[in-house]
């Protein structure tokens, strides 16, 4: 058994002025925590540094930490340890030259020498305290990647001082464990009560429709925000209470207004696929006929405001994200200018492709592009009972996300029939049939959840006549 430090009366004047006894509320995934812990109980190089984008839940890690201890859960080389998190801000403040500043750190690492081992300084931000003679007392820091790059990676002596523990973005459930352990602190502080499905709501319209932050944080504001406006979805870029697009706002545009409404309504009841758009439209016609105004009132009325319509820009991507698969779909309708952008690619040769599909690109395609193009791989037009395995999957699609939400729902063989009779085209292959498994299923379902004509707890089958009318037979409550 380990051997506990001395444990003697310290004076923590320093520490209380410009520390916090951070709070053992924090609940995290284990596995970085047991690596910090582990990294903590080490002899030598025991400090370890959380790297991550901002908002992922570094804090929440050492306050996991924290409440470990507090529950004498932890190992007993860290028990009855405090932890104390330095703020910057009020270390900084009142500081008239930076020798103050930094005679306050000094005072303050002293404290934590003094302690003998009983205290753990958690130092966010570390990379500001470069230069400022941190001392290598027992410390748990946190910085970003590019911070962690710029600063600490730099300093050869500092790096192997800390060691890296890094902070992935929280999965969705994660978030929501997360959420589940701190949504106390914020029910006091609103005097609200949050429930299960509140907390699941944040986690995932977070992470769907707020791209430019991360969870834990975003979903954490979303919940306190919806604390002080009673409102879950009121967040930038995120639909509230504006969810369906009502004809009457744009005038004499009834069957574009019509379709962009079916697509909503299918997004509104979480019916559509998650993993693609809301819904794609092409708005072709002459100039001046309100293309553009269709366009700002569907921003509008979706996401509150025109300024939500966004310019697709590919360098900005590729600079986020660099290690990804790029799709240039339907590329011999691109400018020559898109093809220049691949020629510094790697090389291989295209003899072996078949003779008349060879011919048929040399026609669309300059030379030097084709030659550096690794492989041909040519599709075959889709058979009849491919068709039907497509269908199969894009019904099992729906009915895992309608089951979901507790629905159940089956369609007879002449109903996927119909499908395929109303979603086959030979020129475009197999993506009509998802038009067609919208307009004929999604559609109808979407209209009568909305309506309440159909519930959670529902057993559906979905039939067609004759005449190509559509049926929808009910079992209510069949779903447990």
């Amino acid at each position: 058994m380990e051997k506990l430090e001395k444990q003697g009366p310290v004076q923590l004047e320093m520490l209380n002025k410009y520390a916090t006894d951070l709070d053992p509320n924090g609940k995290r995934g284990n596995g970085n925590l047991e690596r910090v812990i582990q990294i903590l109980c080490k002899r030598r190089k025991n400090n370890p540094c959380l790297i991550g984008d901002p908002g992922v839940g570094k804090t929440v890690i050492v306050e996991g930490l924290a409440q470990r201890i507090t529950n004498n859960t932890s190992p007993v080389k860290l028990r009855r340890k405090k932890i104390y998190a330095l703020d910057m801000g009020r270390l900084i403040a009142g500081a008239s030259n930076r020798g103050e500043y930094e005679e306050r750190l000094t005072k303050l690492i002293d404290e934590v020498k003094f302690s003998e081992g009983s205290i753990i300084l958690f130092i966010d931000e570390v990379h500001t305290l470069i230069g400022a003679g941190s001392g290598g007392q027992a410390c748990i820091g946190a910085t970003t990647f590019d911070e962690y790059k710029k600063y600490i990676e730099m300093d050869a002596a500092l790096k192997r001082r800390f060691q890296q523990v890094l902070v992935p973005e929280p999965s969705v459930a994660e978030t929501i464990e997360i959420l589940l352990g701190l949504c106390s602190k914020y029910e006091s502080h609103h005097n609200v009560k949050y429930t299960a499905n509140s907390l699941a709501a944040a986690a995932q319209l977070s992470h769907q429709y707020i791209s430019d932050r991360f969870n834990p944080n975003k979903s954490i504001d979303l919940i306190d925000e919806a604390g002080a406006k009673l409102v879950i979805h009121q967040t930038k870029g995120s639909p509230g209470t504006k969810m369906l697009i009502t004809e009457d706002n744009i005038k004499e545009m009834a069957e574009a207004v019509a379709a962009i409404s079916r697509a909503i309504r299918r997004a509104r009841v979480g019916i559509r696929d998650p993993s693609r758009p809301i819904s794609s439209f092409l708005f072709t016609g002459p100039t001046g006929v309100g293309k553009t105004e269709l366009a700002k009132a569907l921003a509008v009325e979706y996401f509150g405001s025109k300024d939500a319509m966004i310019r697709i820009d590919m360098s900005e991507s590729c600079r986020h994200r660099p290690h990804s698969l790029i799709l240039f779909d339907e590329i011999e309708k691109a400018h020559c200018d898109v093809l220049n952008i691949m020629l510094q690619k790697s090389h291989l040769g295209f003899d072996h492709v078949e003779m008349k599909v060879a011919e048929e690109l040399k026609k669309n395609f300059r030379p030097e592009f084709l030659n550096r193009i690794d492989e041909v791989i040519v599709f075959r037009p889709l058979s009849n009972l491919q068709l039907k395995e497509i269908v199969e999957i894009m019904l099992k699609q729906v009915y895992e996300r309608l089951k979901e939400k507790n629905i159940k729902v089956e369609v007879t063989k002449r109903f996927k029939e119909e499908i395929l009779k109303e979603g086959y085209n030979p020129s475009y292959g197999a993506r009509p049939l998802r038009r067609a498994i919208g307009r004929l299923l999604e559609d109808n379902l979407a209209e009568r959840i909305l309506n309440g004509s159909i519930k959670q707890g529902d057993s559906v089958t979905v039939n067609v006549d004759s005449n190509g009318k559509i049926l929808v037979y009910y079992l209510f409550n069949a779903v447990p």
